[in-house]
């Protein structure tokens, strides 16, 4: 009997992922224009040009599917292609202008092909969004993870550790946001009187009721 769809989904997600592969080619060998079958193929295969080979079929069967164009922007970024990552992420970000991470790609590829303000306003981009998705406590753990992400692409810029510093003081988390500052002052230590000027700033958002916890 064929594998339904969602059998191999569950698979995966269980851990199963060699099971999984093995459902979706059976569903695909009956059904070569199943674009959600290739879409989840795409993050069970372990070469990153069969990762950009089937997230380029999604698109061709139907270029509807948004995150296919954030897949295929990364894979294009982790094979070092770095037009096509940006030209990829800009129709992520066109489709789905309200989420972080085609800004965080896009400002990888550019930071990789010397354009590094357009980097850092993509990386400024990113975490405007994420400060706004903050305000949604159901999904507040994933965005802060996504934050630290975005931060670990670039270490070194300095108003994107500030940003996330501030971000952090005011969720309550002041461990993570006085490292961020320090960081922000190794990286600039000509900045360190304005940082910490900035690091006092924020502590006075910081929720009273944990201040002495």
């Amino acid at each position: 009997m064929l594998p339904t769809l969602q059998e191999a989904i569950e698979a995966i997600k269980a851990g199963d992922k060699e099971t999984g592969r093995q459902m979706l080619a059976d569903i695909l060998q009956a059904d070569l224009e199943n674009e959600q079958a290739w879409l989840w193929l795409s993050g069970v295969v372990d070469s990153d040009e069969e990762k950009r080979k089937y997230l380029s079929r999604v698109l061709e069967i139907n270029p509807d599917i948004k995150l296919a164009y954030v897949g295929r922007a990364k894979t294009h970024l982790d094979m070092g292609t770095y037009e096509g990552a940006v030209k990829d992420a800009t129709e992520a970000i066109r489709r789905l202008p309200d989420m972080p991470n085609p800004y965080t790609i896009r400002g990888r590829a550019l930071n990789f092909m010397g354009e590094y303000q357009k980097a850092l306003a993509d990386y400024d981009q990113a975490v405007k969004l994420i400060e706004q998705l903050l305000d949604d406590d159901e999904n507040k753990d994933a965005v802060k993870r996504a934050l630290i992400e975005t931060i670990q692409e670039r270490p070194k810029a300095v108003p994107l550790l500030l940003a996330a510093a501030r971000i952090f003081m005011k969720e309550g988390e002041v461990e993570i946001a006085t490292r961020f500052f320090k960081t922000a002052q190794m990286v600039d230590p000509k900045a360190f009187f304005e940082i910490v000027d900035e690091f006092y700033d924020a502590l006075k958002t910081f929720p009273k009721e944990k201040r002495n916890t």
